[in-house]
């Protein structure tokens, strides 16, 4: 995996874009809008705060940065792993986020 930087986010938000034309602003953390350009992002934390919310257009975003390339899953697997033990700390319910981690790991089937 290579490194993020401003060409491949712009890249990225270019693609991201083309898909949704419509949306004037992505939402990619907790409801944080990110608009191009920025310096750089981790698309793992990304990816993990946006299966822990759950909702339908979050998971769909995740399968997005896998289908693009920009995360792996095995890797994003480590992340969740790694993280789950302590999500209840940050108000997340560990049996919600597997579920959703989950789903994610059957859409990829």
């Amino acid at each position: 995996m290579e490194p993020v930087t401003l060409d491949t986010l712009q890249s990225f938000l270019q693609r991201l874009g083309e898909r949704y034309p419509s949306a004037g602003i992505l939402y990619l953390l907790g409801g944080s809008a990110l608009r191009p350009p920025t310096p750089a992002f981790d698309p793992y934390s990304i990816a993990l705060s946006k299966i822990a919310r759950g909702f339908g257009a979050d998971l769909e975003d995740v399968m997005f940065l896998l289908h693009e390339g920009l995360i792996e899953f095995g890797e994003l697997e480590r992340h969740f792993n790694a993280i789950l033990p302590d999500a209840s700390k940050a108000d997340i319910d560990p049996t919600e986020f597997r579920g959703y981690f989950e789903e994610i790991r059957r859409r990829q089937k």
